[in-house]
């Protein structure tokens, strides 16, 4: 009976010890989790998206007005449609930034299943437009899936690579950690490629070989990104190969090389009028508004896929340079804020976006001045683009939720930004 007394009272004990050290513990981390919700978003990242966004907005407008009023008769479709687009991102923006990204690990499932179908719906019912298969035609609205795509699969792999696996072996390696890898990839990446978007699979892999270059850590990773890079270019090589299309882009670009344009009046008629615009822009560019070749390029995307070309011939090429350092200074920052942040899913969904950004701008920038074959691949936060605007923006708000756990040092810059940052906060709170 003593005996009996005497465990009971020590379990009593251990019970109220435990439960007070989970108090305390709770405690700590609601103060910390208070602490990170009060810190801003990096005010350099978001002075750089913000003035991105006003300037896409602004040669949306410019760049659409001929195609807007020849074919609908109204000159402000087009820009008024970009802004209700905007608007939604931003919405998803603000709820991306303060939901808890340590969530994501228990919804990278659900949204790969839903975006594997949405992939899958636009393969079997969808109709091709200049062919390309990537549009889903829901109504009202037209959403383009292979976008979504790449925000799904950033997430998850983020959540994957953070996952602990052992091995010792190759084989234990392949089995565990690279056929895994590159199932998901190959399934991800194929399925946009049977809707014939071959520029936003290859954004895909670059991103998905980025990352896995970020989170190897053993020899039999880095050995394993070695064969991985190899693999892909052979495939995408094939996929080139089985599509006349294709050929004719990369057999233009070749051309281009030569110092020739194939065909210019069909095949080359689209990068032809590109390079007449940036090369008509010279240094400063022809003006504002005054751009002809917009004329030219109202049936080739001078508002999506193009609009780099009317940046390059209404403001030259110190513009077009400052345009792509600005992209770099995203790109860096989203991989320093990677860099600083403390948790490992932090940084690479950190690390991700970044690249994500990066990559499709060079490759649409590449593609506009030659260095690339032609791809359907819109510019980022500047083309004109729904599917493309929200999801990217999204993207942002997480990067921006990073960055509010990232140890950043401050900077003039950021020392210049944060009291306009702090003073807009107020004034939310006192109109609240």
């Amino acid at each position: 009976m003593i005996k009996r007394n005497a465990h009971r009272s020590k379990t009593i004990f251990f019970r109220r010890w435990f439960k007070k050290r989970k108090e305390q513990y709770k405690g700590k981390r609601a103060k910390e989790t208070q602490k990170i919700n009060k810190r801003p978003p990096d005010p350099i990242l978001l002075f750089l998206v913000v003035f991105l966004l006003i300037f896409g907005l602004v040669m949306v407008f410019d760049a659409s007005v001929v195609f807007s009023y020849a074919y609908f008769g109204d000159k402000y479709k087009f820009i008024v449609q970009q802004l209700i687009w905007v608007g939604v991102g931003s919405i998803v923006l603000v709820f991306t930034y303060f939901f808890p990204y340590k969530f994501y690990k228990f919804l990278t499932i659900p949204m790969l299943v839903i975006t594997l179908g949405l992939l899958g719906a636009v393969i079997l019912f969808s109709s091709k437009i200049s062919g390309a298969q990537r549009w889903l035609d829901l109504g009202n609205f037209i959403i383009q899936p292979s976008e979504l795509a790449k925000l799904t699969y950033i997430i998850y792999i983020s959540v994957w690579l953070t996952k602990e696996r052992k091995y010792n072996t190759w084989k234990e390696y392949l089995k565990v950690e690279l056929i895994p890898f590159l199932f998901s990839t190959g399934l991800v990446s194929g399925m946009v490629i049977a809707g014939n978007d071959m520029g936003t699979a290859c954004i895909i892999l670059f991103i998905s070989f980025i990352m896995y270059f970020i989170s190897a850590k053993t020899k039999l990773q880095r050995q394993g990104l070695l064969l991985t890079l190899g693999l892909v270019i052979t495939i995408l090589a094939a996929f080139v190969a089985i599509q006349p299309y294709r050929i004719s882009r990369v057999e233009v670009f070749l051309d281009l090389l030569k110092g020739d344009i194939r065909d210019p009046t069909k095949s080359g008629f689209q990068i032809y009028q590109i390079l007449i615009a940036i090369g008509s822009g010279g240094w400063f560019g022809v003006g504002f508004t005054k751009s002809l070749q917009k004329y030219d390029l109202v049936e080739t995307t001078a508002a999506t896929d193009s609009i780099f070309a009317i940046i390059g011939e209404e403001f030259g090429f110190l513009i077009c340079l400052a345009l792509i350092g600005l992209f770099l200074a995203i790109t860096l920052r989203g991989l320093r804020i990677a860099e600083r942040v403390k948790d490992r899913l932090g940084s690479m969904l950190a690390s991700g976006v970044a690249v994500w950004i990066g990559t499709q701008a060079f490759i649409n920038i590449a593609a506009n001045i030659g260095l690339i074959p032609l791809t359907g691949v819109p510019l980022p936060l500047i083309s004109y683009g729904g599917s493309s605007m929200v999801t990217l923006m999204a993207a942002l708000g997480i990067l921006l939720n990073v960055s509010r756990h990232a140890e950043i040092e401050k900077d003039k810059l950021s020392e210049m930004l944060l009291p306009i940052m702090s003073k807009a906060r107020k004034s939310r709170v006192s109109l609240a």
